[in-house]
């Protein structure tokens, strides 16, 4: 009488062990999800993209045949060294739906794009934008993944992303969509993104009440050093850094200026302070400052000598060159200079201004 229990029990134990075999099989097989470690701008890895694989509409960087293509992250600006929730969960969605999201683009490009570029991009004067496109398959001839772009806006607990491709539309400029998990919002170029659409969806449906409130931008009067976590520093903050000493010159501050200098000299190398900040001091015409900043052995003095002819200040660009015995190696490479080696001749033959630009033909060469 306990033969049958026993071997009911024995079948049950089998069907589990196929059932988590099958499993783990599966598990394998996939590309782990993505695991954020610090860097907003980062690789993804996506094999259904790489079908994308047209060489002459995909970006140089991007490794088709592994499928690993650029991600780049928007930081919120706060001090938070993590993505959003809503970030991740996007960027997972991206991971695990990747054929769907190929099929909804390949719809939305015959249904809306297309239509859209042929009221202003004749396909009788431009055939070669318009490939025969009969499903998924034949996106390769039209479209070539470049970038992916996780924004901070979000519906649903998941993030807007934007997929960035090259497109026989606009071999230049690329052909840009706004995608909520499979639903695609609007396009355009990376200039001109329908990101009016993006808020239109993302507050469709919501009560006054309901409506996000702006948050109050940061306020950060110091250098920003990284986050114990990552050791490292957002988007964001790289740019606060970049430009933090900028105001003691914009406001003509020399005492805050030498005092962030004599107690940042690391930061004050790592970006490149005295060469930018130099560029502005010569720009609004501040002596004293450009004294300093030279003292602070800017890495390259080719612009603000630019500057200082354009401002027909000869005895500064003269000092300039002092500084940097190689600015005559710029010449050629640098539009500007030969402007106004143009404007001198002009100048010289009429006989207009020539002192002062005899001085600066002796100080170019």
């Amino acid at each position: 009488m306990k033969v049958v229990p026993i071997i009911i029990l024995l079948i049950l134990q089998s069907s589990i062990l196929s059932c988590q075999n099958i499993s783990n099989n599966t598990n394998t097989s996939m590309p782990p999800l993505f695991e954020f470690k610090g860097d907003f701008h980062t690789r993804i890895i996506l094999k259904e993209f790489a079908r994308l694989d047209n060489p002459t509409l995909g970006r140089y960087d991007n490794d088709l045949e592994q499928g690993e293509f650029g991600l780049y992250i928007d930081d919120a600006e706060d001090m938070n060294p993590e993505p959003s929730a809503e970030q991740i969960k996007a960027i997972h969605y991206l991971q695990q739906h990747q054929q769907e999201i190929l099929e909804s683009v390949f719809h939305f490009c015959k249904e809306k794009v297309i239509p859209d570029y042929k009221e202003f991009l004749p396909p009788a004067d431009y055939p070669e934008a318009y490939p025969k496109l009969a499903g998924v398959a034949d996106l390769p001839s039209f479209l070539g993944i470049n970038e992916i772009m996780i924004k901070t806006s979000h519906k649903d607990g998941a993030a807007y992303i934007v997929l960035g491709f090259t497109s026989m539309l606009d071999i230049e400029h690329g052909l840009y969509i706004i995608m909520h998990q499979l639903r695609p919002i609007g396009h355009g170029t990376m200039g001109d993104l329908e990101y009016d659409k993006m808020v239109e969806d993302m507050n469709a449906g919501k009560k006054p009440e309901e409506m996000p409130v702006p948050k109050e931008k940061l306020k950060v009067d110091r250098l920003i050093q990284p986050h114990v976590k990552y050791g490292k520093l957002k988007p964001w903050q790289k740019s606060h850094n970049q430009y933090y000493p900028y105001k003691f010159v914009r406001e003509d501050k020399m005492e805050e200026l030498q005092q962030f200098f004599e107690q940042n000299s690391a930061a004050a190398k790592k970006y490149k302070h005295a060469t930018g900040l130099l560029e502005l001091a010569v720009r609004w015409k501040k002596p004293e400052m450009v004294d300093y900043l030279l003292t602070q052995k800017p890495a390259r003095v080719i612009s603000a000598f630019e500057i200082a002819l354009r401002n027909q200040d000869f005895p500064l660009a003269k000092r300039l060159i002092a500084y940097e015995t190689n600015i005559n190696g710029y010449i050629g490479q640098d539009a500007f200079l030969f402007k106004i080696l143009r404007q001198f001749y002009k100048n010289y033959a009429e006989k207009v201004n020539r002192t002062a630009y005899e001085l600066l033909i002796e100080t170019t060469f």
